[in-house]
């Protein structure tokens, strides 16, 4: 049984007053791995918030809600890192999370 079956999946983003693009490319990637539409995602563009994303897996008479914050552009070259690891050989030893994977193995997603 898929774990997700059954849940209502909807992804909130919040982003910097000065971002353009609705939804961003993170709430995008995260609807594609979800298997949810673009229009499941709401986009806020508000002050200096650099980046949030949060997740809603509602079921009935409870919702579970993860969220990621970035406090600064940091975080993106650590994931740029990680993808050029997959990519490049050489760069296998450098170490940094990736939340992709990370976010599949937390919901113990193996099918999508």
């Amino acid at each position: 049984m898929n774990m997700l079956e059954g849940c209502d999946i909807g992804i909130e983003e919040i982003h910097h007053n000065k971002k353009d693009r609705f939804p961003s490319g993170t709430a995008k990637t995260l609807c594609n791995i979800l298997d949810i539409p673009y229009e499941k995602a709401t986009s806020h563009r508000l002050g200096s918030m650099f980046g949030q994303h949060k997740i809603y897996f509602a079921l009935e008479d409870e919702v579970l809600e993860i969220t990621h914050t970035a406090y600064s552009k940091k975080i993106f070259a650590m994931g740029a890192i990680e993808a050029g690891k997959k990519r490049w050989p050489a760069f296998k030893h450098i170490r940094f999370a990736s939340f992709d994977m990370s976010f599949k193995d937390v919901l113990n997603i193996r099918d999508i």
